[in-house]
């Protein structure tokens, strides 16, 4: 990267960096670059282009409030649908010409003497691949694979999907939105802001009830578990299988997800789910620890995230004193100001932080973030300063009122030992999820003490 100083670098061209760089702009921030690993925006959606890819939440709810798309074909839009609506935003919003793709960053350090950060910088479907009349093995039952399996199945001569720990499965009350619907959306706007603030409610009410208040509506949460039993029941017919497809988690303990089609895959004689552990992989298959040999001659890994080892920072980031933030993180307890801002680490704001994560769809966390940076930039430029930094008495009152939140979670009071879930870290604590409404993160990000930074 040449040695040139901007106002901020932002580290990802996907919803969460074009919406960060919308804020700044908004402040006055122009001088900006926006670092991106893959070669266009989008993130997720630009990167993930399998068979069935869709979003897993409602996409009226799927979208930044101030910019709604009255134009989603679906009540959950195709993936390209939200490739182009990030395309639209960045253009829209002039952000686009700040990216600067194919650029890999491998670390940031903060240098002391001149208050500024250096950024140093040097898994894909193929369309191309072939399936039809194949033998295939997907490994691992998550939400990709939930999306991927019924697509590739139909072309297959014989599909195995080895399945480590079963995945909570709900219906799906998807389908087309009608042309006249969306130009309704188009022509009254408010229309669709209702239905988003109605599906809105929905999701807050799931993950606050079912996941965050599980101690007191432990009810709720088991009436969702025989929803979701009652429609694995109706959708496959093998008994075996059943139990094999029936999570023996609390529901919440690990992310569930929406499918009319993923259970009655399993139905067709030439899809095997496998449960006994894999052993080996062998160039003509794949050998479980009981020595059965399965021949396949095309793989496909759904294996999910490595959050806390390799993504919780994703790069090396070094702080004031040579702190590193992975090793603070990994070596104490994962913790993150309000899920922004890490003291010893001036002027970085991380977006994708322990307790940042706020209800079900990832925007309700983008714009409460970008409502923190509003504040916080305008109390940096109120005072003429050049450097911020969280104190480490709002940073630890903090932690201890999220970890007292979680007190009366299902990661506490349900039956999680067997999920597997990436909720949880390898402390055991479940640090991703922020235990509070989604209206507490919006108010705090507005309302929070402008004394809990310290600037110079």
């Amino acid at each position: 990267m040449p040695d040139t100083i901007h106002d901020a670098a932002i580290i990802g061209a996907g919803f969460g960096g074009i919406g960060a760089a919308i804020q700044l702009r908004r402040l006055g921030h122009d001088d900006l670059v926006i670092l991106e690993r893959e070669s266009d925006l989008g993130g997720t959606w630009h990167v993930n282009r399998y068979p069935g890819l869709a979003v897993d939440i409602p996409s009226s709810t799927y979208s930044y409030s101030f910019e709604p798309n009255p134009h989603w074909s679906r009540f959950y839009a195709p993936g390209h649908e939200l490739k182009a609506y990030a395309t639209h935003v960045a253009t829209k919003y002039d952000v686009r010409r700040h990216m600067r793709f194919d650029t890999v960053v491998e670390g940031a350090v903060w240098d002391e003497d001149n208050a500024h950060w250096t950024v140093i910088h040097t898994t894909r479907w193929d369309d191309s691949i072939q399936l039809d009349g194949r033998k295939a093995a997907v490994i691992g039952t998550g939400a990709t694979a939930v999306q991927l399996i019924p697509e590739i199945a139909p072309r297959l001569a014989e599909l195995t999907v080895y399945q480590r720990t079963a995945i909570w499965v709900t219906p799906k009350q998807d389908g087309n939105i009608p042309k006249r619907i969306q130009k309704l959306y188009a022509r009254m706007p408010l229309t669709q802001r209702a239905v988003r603030t109605i599906g809105s409610g929905v999701l807050e009410a799931i993950m606050v009830s079912g996941v965050l208040r599980y101690r007191q509506t432990k009810m709720i949460n088991k009436a969702v578990e025989k929803v979701a039993l009652g429609h694995l029941r109706r959708q496959v017919r093998d008994p075996e299988t059943r139990k094999k497809l029936t999570p023996d988690y609390s529901f919440g303990c690990k992310r569930p997800t929406f499918s009319n089609t993923y259970f009655p895959t399993f139905n067709r004689p030439h899809v095997h789910l496998e449960t006994t552990p894999i052993a080996r992989i062998e160039p003509d298959g794949i050998v479980t620890s009981d020595g059965k040999k399965t021949e396949i001659d095309t793989l496909v890994l759904a294996t999910g995230f490595n959050l806390w080892d390799t993504n919780f920072p994703a790069f090396e980031i070094i702080g004031r004193d040579g702190k590193d933030l992975g090793k603070f993180w990994r070596e104490g307890r994962f913790q993150a100001y309000e899920g922004v801002a890490i003291p010893g680490f001036p002027n970085l704001i991380s977006l994708n932080s322990p307790y940042s994560y706020s209800g079900l769809s990832y925007f309700t966390t983008i714009e409460s973030q970008m409502v923190h940076i509003g504040r916080l930039l305008g109390e940096v430029q109120r005072r003429g300063a050049s450097v911020f930094e969280v104190t480490e008495r709002a940073n630890t009152e903090f932690l201890d009122r999220m970890t007292q939140n979680l007190g009366d979670s299902v990661f506490l009071h349900g039956s999680c030992s067997t999920s597997r879930s990436y909720y949880f870290n390898q402390h055991g604590e479940a640090t991703l999820l922020r235990p509070t409404s989604t209206i507490n993160a919006f108010r705090e990000a507005a309302s929070f003490p402008l004394e809990d930074y310290s600037y110079t």
